[in-house]
């Protein structure tokens, strides 16, 4: 999967109007950081699918509000 390229203007932007969790903001932070799902599961101490769904959440914030 592509990772996400986000000005920080832009980043802050989604993070203020997506109503991310905790946990997704976690998930969305890290993602624009360029790391894996499979390393994002193991920083945030969750299982891959966990992580794989949060992240699917947060993809379907974005593109709620583009």
């Amino acid at each position: 999967m592509r990772t996400l390229e986000f000005t920080r203007r832009e980043m802050e932007y989604l993070i203020d109007n997506c109503n991310f969790s905790e946990r997704e903001e976690m998930v969305f932070r890290l993602r624009c950081k360029k790391y894996t799902l499979e390393k994002i599961a193991e920083k945030i101490h969750v299982c891959y699918k966990t992580a794989y769904r949060d992240n699917k959440k947060v993809k379907e914030k974005i593109m709620k509000i583009l």
